[in-house]
C-alpha cells in the first residue's frame, strides 16, 4: 500500500524544529555531564549532516582522541557519543510519549511491516518545510554512524 490516503500507514514524526530541539537537548545534556561548553542550537543546526563522532572531535571539539590515552582525565569520543545517543533517546521516547498508545503501536506495527515505505516524506511532512523523517529513521542514522566509526 502506497496510498498517502491511507492514514494509518502514515509514520508520526517530528517536525524538523522539534528533532533539532531534542538533539539541542541531547548535547546539552552530555555537555553539562562531562561538564563541556554546551552547544548553541545554532552549532546543533551545523550538526545535521555530521556523524556524532565527528560532531565531538571537529564541530563541537571537545575531544580529539577516542581512548582514553590521558588516564581518564578527559572523556573519550566514544564515551560522549554514548551518553548523547542516551540522551537523544531519552528525548525522542519522551516525544513520542505525548503520542497515544495506539498512535504508537499503529507506527512500530508499520515500521515493522514496511521500514522502507513509512519512512517516505509524505505530504504532512513538507508542510513544516521539507520532508520529516521518522524518530526511529533518524535514531538508526545516529546508531549506524556510532557502529560505522566504532
Amino acid at each position: 500500500g502506497e496510498s498517502a490516503d491511507d492514514e494509518s500507514s502514515v509514520a508520526i514524526a517530528p517536525s524538523e524544529a522539534e528533532f533539532l530541539a531534542m538533539q539541542h537537548e541531547a548535547w546539552t545534556k552530555t555537555a553539562e555531564y562531562f561538564k563541556l561548553q554546551a552547544p548553541t542550537l545554532q552549532d546543533v543546526e551545523a550538526t545535521t549532516f555530521l556523524s556524532p563522532e565527528d560532531v565531538v572531535t571537529k564541530l563541537f571539539q571537545w575531544t580529539t582522541s577516542d581512548d582514553d590515552d590521558d588516564g581518564g582525565a578527559s572523556p573519550s569520543c566514544r564515551e560522549i557519543v554514548s551518553a548523547y545517543s542516551g540522551a537523544l533517546k531519552a528525548a525522542t521516547d519522551r516525544w513520542a510519549a505525548k503520542f497515544a498508545p495506539e498512535d504508537l503501536s499503529k507506527m512500530k506495527a508499520a515500521k515493522k511491516e514496511s521500514p522502507v515505505e513509512s519512512s517516505a516524506a509524505t505530504d504532512q511532512g513538507s508542510a513544516s518545510g521539507g520532508g520529516a523523517l521518522s524518530e526511529d529513521d533518524m535514531l538508526e542514522m545516529q546508531l549506524f554512524s556510532c557502529t560505522a566509526a566504532a
